[in-house]
């Protein structure tokens, strides 16, 4: 008897944890490209959803429901997947706003000569043509090996984030000024570690949002076994973190995330998924409705839109 309520006790445990789990995090939609490479960046804005892959030639935009509308020429290329040895290598992407008109900025990985560019996209004129800008050096005091993955505005700051790997096993955030005339600061840049469980094995920030109204900052992160920033590994588990009071703490010297959900048990697919970037469609006290992309180094992509309790 006693034998049976302790099992009865285990399984009523269980119901909780997995209630418990399933009311954090909801899949709402899955959303596959197979004619669209190598998705690194989402940003929305009015309810387009802008993605650029990291080898494509092209931008895709498509709406909250994942419908494509639209394309934007980036690169001159005619090819499905740029070489990697020649792509710029776009793996980030914010919202600026200058004069009631909104810009959308892609930055590259900044991980080699080539992966150097950033362009700027005016969302609210008539022309589609983006502008391409070169920085010819980009050395940062404290960083080894600069891999850009994740980009946001917060308040007047530029916050990025350079992706770990098995060689530099730490992530940093890197926070300095922006702005469309000038670009990036690059002079005046300073550096936070993120403390990421290594138990967790080498786990890499592959995205940034940031939520002015409750001073959260959004992050998507995955593990991939590659000891640099040029190349690509095997696909690990992905995760979303949550950093709270996230201008207060870009004040200190270390960061430490508030949450980070395990993202394999919600994405619905029973192969692991790279998840590149993330970004909020909407909300509420209680829940944010955000959307996901993945890149699965096979030449195709995914989105994925989640309801997430905050």
């Amino acid at each position: 008897m006693k034998n049976c309520k302790i099992y009865s006790l285990v399984i009523i445990l269980i119901v909780s944890i997995q209630n418990s789990s399933a009311q954090e995090i909801q899949l709402l939609k899955t959303t596959h490209f197979p004619h669209y490479p190598s998705a690194s960046t989402i940003s929305i804005h009015n309810g387009l959803i802008y993605i650029i892959g990291d080898d494509a030639p092209y931008m895709l935009i498509v709406d909250t429901d994942h419908k494509i509308l639209d394309s934007t020429r980036l690169f001159s290329s005619t090819a499905k997947r740029i070489d990697k040895d020649e792509k710029a290598d776009i793996e980030s992407s914010f919202l600026s706003t200058k004069k009631n008109k909104t810009y959308l900025v892609a930055l590259s990985s900044f991980s080699t000569n080539k992966r150097n560019k950033y362009a700027v996209f005016d969302l609210t004129g008539k022309s589609k043509r983006p502008k391409i800008k070169t920085k010819s050096n980009f050395s940062i005091h404290g960083i080894d090996d600069a891999n850009i993955e994740g980009a946001t505005l917060m308040n007047k700051h530029l916050i990025m984030s350079n992706r770990a790997n098995l060689t530099n096993k730490i992530n940093h955030l890197l926070i300095t000024n922006f702005n469309l005339k000038h670009g990036i600061r690059y002079k005046k840049i300073r550096t936070i570690p993120v403390s990421l469980s290594q138990e967790l094995g080498v786990t890499g920030i592959s995205g940034l949002t940031y939520l002015e109204k409750t001073d959260i900052l959004l992050f998507s992160a995955s593990t991939e076994k590659t000891l640099n920033s040029y190349d690509d590994g095997e696909i690990g588990e992905s995760y979303i973190g949550i950093i709270a009071n996230a201008s207060t703490k870009m004040e200190g010297k270390n960061i430490k995330v508030d949450k980070f959900i395990n993202l394999s048990n919600f994405l619905g697919n029973k192969w692991l998924q790279k998840i590149e970037s993330i970004a909020v469609e909407s909300e509420t006290e209680e829940y944010m409705i955000i959307h996901l992309a993945a890149d699965n180094d096979n030449g195709e992509s995914t989105l994925f839109k989640m309801q997430l309790k905050k």
